[in-house]
């Protein structure tokens, strides 16, 4: 077993801290609220983002308007290089026909990388309508693009194949075939326990699905641990502070959906997500007459020695991603389950809950960004 046993951990009663401190967590050096508030005054990163709004492929800074550089209406995933010069960019043309594009963020046509055709010639699986794109990676350091192909259905999409290519976005030249780009099962999202607490990020931890994921902070001390709450409704899940040596383990927050979205860089702070809907731990424990707050999603600020803070504004807020030990981006939107019509926008949170809206945009929420 790893360090982050279960059963050890598990052996450590703790009860709901709706407020305070919890009480295994050593909190001598605890940041204070006024701490907070003095760093989030701190000067904003500078971003660059990509994003789709209905359909249409844009660029902002954030600062202001976005600049549309692509219209077509059926853009559908999008990949910032990490030198911001190109995007790439997947259109599905119908229900199972992709080809990806890249453009320059400076400007000019845009041009077909990996064309429907190209696709429909790689042998696939039996009883697949067709092959498409499935996973889309820029290496590091280069204009070249790798993507992985996978059967085409009707409905639902297969997983994975192991076929992966290579394509230089610059010339459009294909530098590799199928099975020449080898990568580590962890690079691709197996779920494989790490030997320690010390060596890993986020993991699904149990087959079972009683634990959801495990999050070791970067200073390898303290796990945020997903798992269900077994005394209760099975529905119910917590979010649980331990020790990695699997000294002591404290119930940070109870909801019927929780989602960790990640440690801050100094490890001082975690984001997270409570889904809130007929399975209100409140309305299970009998504590109101009927569920608050239906179908909503509400993005929280966790610290080891305080109590969360909600980040503003709340309404459907998910998606918290880190820039730096005071800074994130996260999302809102107009709809709990999003859709074509959906009214979505990218914010950028700090520490004290506070923030900025960055863009705004219509659809399924799609973007991505890097910091200049």
């Amino acid at each position: 077993m790893t360090s982050l046993d279960r059963t050890r951990l598990g052996s450590v009663p703790s009860a709901v801290l709706p407020s305070g401190t919890p009480s295994g967590v050593p909190c001598h050096n605890a940041p204070t609220a006024d701490d907070y508030a003095q760093r989030a005054a701190s000067a904003d990163p500078t971003l660059l983002i990509a994003y789709v709004s209905q359909g249409d492929l844009y660029l902002t800074d954030g600062a202001g308007p976005g600049r549309q550089l692509y219209r077509s209406g059926d853009v559908t995933s999008i990949y910032l290089s990490g030198d911001g010069a190109l995007v790439a960019f997947l259109r599905r043309l119908d229900g199972l026909h992709h080809s990806l594009w890249v453009v320059p963020t400076s400007g000019g046509d845009a041009r077909a990388l990996v064309s429907t055709a190209h696709l429909a010639a790689i042998p696939t699986a039996t009883g697949a309508d067709g092959t498409e794109v499935g996973q889309v990676e820029w290496v590091p350091n280069s204009h070249a693009i790798t993507y992985s192909t996978r059967p085409a259905v009707d409905g639902e999409g297969a997983e994975t194949s192991g076929d992966r290519w290579r394509v230089d976005a610059d010339t459009g030249e294909e530098v590799a075939s199928p099975g020449d780009l080898s990568r580590p099962a962890s690079d691709v999202g197996s779920a494989v326990p790490p030997p320690t607490c010390a060596s890993a990020e986020s993991w699904s931890a149990s087959p079972d699905h009683s634990v959801l994921s495990v999050s070791p902070s970067p200073h390898d001390l303290i796990a945020a641990i997903v798992e269900h709450d077994p005394p209760r409704d099975p529905n119910i899940w917590q979010l649980a502070l331990a020790s990695c040596d699997g000294v002591w383990k404290d119930v940070y927050e109870r909801a019927c959906l929780i989602e960790f979205d990640g440690w801050a860089p100094d490890g001082k702070n975690f984001l997270f997500e409570k889904h809130v809907y007929e399975c209100d731990p409140a309305f299970d424990q009998g504590d109101v007459d009927e569920p608050a707050d239906a179908d909503s999603v509400e993005l929280f600020i966790g610290r080891p020695c305080m109590i969360a803070v909600g980040v503003l504004p709340s309404q459907y807020a998910s998606a918290g991603r880190w820039l730096d030990d005071d800074h994130f981006v996260y999302r809102t939107q107009s709809t709990y389950g999003g859709g074509a019509d959906t009214r979505w926008q990218m914010r950028l949170g700090n520490v004290a809950g506070t923030g900025r809206l960055l863009l705004e945009a219509v659809g399924e929420p799609v973007y991505d960004f890097i910091e200049r």
